[in-house]
Formats: C-alpha cells, sequence, structure tokens
C-alpha cells in the first residue's frame, strides 16, 4: 500500500495514545485469499495429527515458505521499528482461527508480555485479518489505554469497557503487546483466519530458536529484513574461534541494542 509519512506518524500517535491502531489495506485481496488457502491447508494438517489447539499453528513459515513473505520490510516493520528501536526481531509468529462456532487458546483475558517497564515496550504485536472480522465470527477484543496497568482489570471492567473492532480482510492491527486483549468467539458457520505476531527487542531472547529452525536451502532466498527478524543478526557464538572472526564474519552483529 502506498502511504505518506504523515499517515505513518497519525498511526504511531494513535498507538501511543490508545495502546492500538488498525491500518486498513495493508494486504491484497489476492495475497488474503492465498494465505488462507494455504492456511486452512494446515489446520487440516493439525487437526489430523491431533495438535493441541489446532487452530493457532506455530512458525507456519517451516511449513509453507509463502508465510516467508509478510516478514518483509512494510509499513508493519516500520511501526514497530519506532518502538522497539530498527534492529528488533520477532518473537514469535502464531496463525490465530476461530473455528466455526468455536474459539481458540486466547479466549482468555491476558496480555502477551508478563514485563511491566512504565513507558518502556519491550513486546509488541501484530495481527493481520485473513478474514473480515467483528463481533459475531470472533473478532479480537480489546481494552483500550490499558497497556501501562500494573493490575490487570476485572471481567466486569473488561466487558464493560473493551472493544471488537472491525476488520476487513487484509487489515493490520497493531497493538502494545501489554495491552489486555481476549480473541473473541465465533458464532457462525465458517472458520475466521488472522495471522499474529509478537515482536521484541534484539536483545530478547525469541521464543523458538530460528535460525537453527531455518531450512539451509532456505536462507539464500531471505532478504534483510526477514533475516534481522529470525534473528540472524543476534546469534551467538558457539566457540572461541566463532567469537574471534573479524566483525564483518560474526554470528551477533554490532549495534544490536
Amino acid at each position: 500500500m502506498s502511504l505518506g509519512e504523515h499517515d505513518k506518524s497519525d498511526w504511531v500517535d494513535h498507538l501511543i495514545k490508545h495502546g492500538f491502531v488498525t491500518i486498513p489495506n495493508f494486504m491484497g485481496a489476492t495475497e488474503v485469499f492465498e494465505l488462507s488457502t494455504r492456511l486452512e491447508s494446515l489446520i487440516e494438517d493439525n487437526v489430523a495429527q491431533d495438535i493441541p489447539d489446532p487452530y493457532m499453528v506455530h512458525n507456519p513459515m517451516f511449513r509453507d515458505p509463502k508465510f516467508y513473505e509478510v516478514l518483509r520490510e512494510s509499513i508493519l516493520t516500520q511501526i514497530v521499528s519506532q518502538f522497539l528501536g530498527p534492529t528488533f526481531t520477532l518473537y514469535a509468529f502464531t496463525t490465530s482461527s476461530m473455528p466455526p462456532n468455536g474459539t481458540n487458546w486466547s479466549r482468555r483475558v491476558h496480555v502477551d508480555c508478563p514485563r511491566l517497564v512504565p513507558d518502556y515496550p519491550t513486546n509488541m504485536n501484530a495481527f493481520i485479518a485473513l478474514s473480515d472480522m467483528n463481533g459475531v465470527n470472533g473478532g479480537i477484543e480489546l481494552l483500550p489505554d490499558s497497556q501501562w496497568l500494573a493490575v490487570p482489570p476485572t471481567v466486569d471492567e473488561f466487558e464493560t469497557h473493551s472493544l471488537i473492532p472491525d476488520l476487513d480482510a487484509g487489515s493490520l492491527l497493531v497493538f502494545y503487546s501489554r495491552l489486555w486483549h481476549s480473541g473473541g468467539f465465533n458464532t457462525t458457520s465458517k472458520a475466521r483466519h488472522a495471522l499474529t505476531f509478537n515482536f521484541c527487542r534484539s536483545y530478547m531472547r525469541q521464543r523458538f530458536d530460528y535460525p537453527r529452525m531455518v531450512p539451509e536451502s532456505d536462507i539464500p532466498k531471505l532478504d534483510t529484513m526477514q533475516l534481522q527478524l529470525l534473528g540472524f543478526n543476534v546469534r551467538v557464538p558457539t566457540s572461541l574461534s566463532e567469537y574471534y572472526l573479524p566483525v564483518h564474519k560474526r554470528l551477533y552483529k554490532p549495534d544490536q541494542g
């Protein structure tokens, strides 16, 4: 999508003020359809393998390389860098689908970051809708302005003040990982799909050891941003010989925060 610096500034300001921002038309209809179709196939495999909570697929890019594409440079990475610095990495990439007349593990009031450091976000979340989403088919529920709460909201407080943004397929939602939220319940006969991301500062550990998980044949195909997000700039040496490599060959790149 095309945008100017004014758009990005407005979105960042809204995120700072309310803890979240929605960005329409982040992804085109063709890409939405293709990723939804591929995701449904991964879910079918999860169900067949009796994987716990099959409607949340972890690390889909390792099961279908098409999902690597959403890790490229975009307005998403530009916005996240405003909060976590330019060297941030991917903590976790998980899909979130609500089956017909059902829900998944996200259906609880929670935050996705246990640390609370006032005015210093360590993690940021992103949510790409692959279906039109609303309060009927399991849209995400958010509690605005709750990102700096030291005490969890009560159920009554959450239900009274939360909102469910209507998201068209292809829309992007970015929010603080400390924002209190909940997955909804799908009351329709059709599944709704989304991609979810948690990004962290470069000095933090990722949920998975992505550099070891990426197939070697995939590495040459990844661009600079994809390699950064997957943690290739913050690998630690496994020997003294790796530690004493010239700067340009070191696993842990300079100036990573």
